[in-house]
């Protein structure tokens, strides 16, 4: 079912000429994901971050405990991912990452095509 509402969500923005599209899928690495995604990003925070956040909406310390423990490491996820967005730090500095990677992984322009130069002319110094 997820992946079907995944795949009518492609389309549509395929359809409306989106430049891209942001899938947020918890489990990507450990479905194999990745491959179907030209850019693989990871969100990371400390674990005592992780504990803190999920304790303010109310599940206990011992679940919490037990879905990190089915996850797969930070450190591999980090290892996988082409960019990691730290979150254990301000929002500030979670917002200004993401603008960041959107600037040089999605909105880049794209190179000016290069045209062969039939003369070169050779490089000199002015002398003095």
């Amino acid at each position: 079912m997820v992946r079907a509402a995944e795949t009518k969500f492609l389309a549509a923005a395929r359809r409306r000429g989106a430049r891209a599209v942001l899938l947020d899928i918890p489990l990507l690495f450990e479905t194999g994901g990745e491959a179907r995604v030209d850019l693989a990003l990871t969100v990371s925070a400390p674990r005592a971050v992780q504990i803190a956040r999920v304790l303010r909406r109310g599940l206990p310390h011992a679940e919490i405990e037990r879905i990190i423990a089915l996850q797969m490491p930070d450190a591999e996820k980090r290892r996988r991912a082409d960019a990691v967005i730290a979150t254990g730090l301000s929002r500030h500095h979670t917002v200004r990452r993401v603008r960041q990677l959107m600037a040089t992984h999605v909105f880049r322009p794209a190179p000016p095509a290069r045209r062969p130069r039939r003369f070169r002319q050779p490089f000199s110094r002015r002398r003095r």
